[in-house]
């Protein structure tokens, strides 16, 4: 990942009756190549409230689009005094 690369990141996922999003696909990211694996990390994390009429049906679809702006800052350890 480049520091100061702002950009879009698109991703289509499943929340399950626990409320764990699930079946995470990258539908579109720009740039490509920068964000989508830290996206999909985070979204691993991220847990929904459902309801009890929800944990006892099925998984429910989600879409979700993200703008990442300056999402992070790296150093150069070998430049730094």
């Amino acid at each position: 990942m480049k520091a100061g690369v702002s950009g879009d990141l698109v991703l289509q996922f499943d929340v399950n009756c626990s409320g764990v999003p699930i079946n995470i696909k990258v539908v579109e990211a720009t740039p490509k190549g920068y964000f989508e694996a830290e996206g999909i990390s985070a979204l691993k994390q991220w847990r929904y409230m459902v309801n009890l009429d929800l944990r006892l049906s099925r998984d429910r679809p989600l879409y979700a689009a993200l703008h990442i702006d300056k999402f992070a800052r790296l150093v150069d350890e070998a430049n730094v005094s």
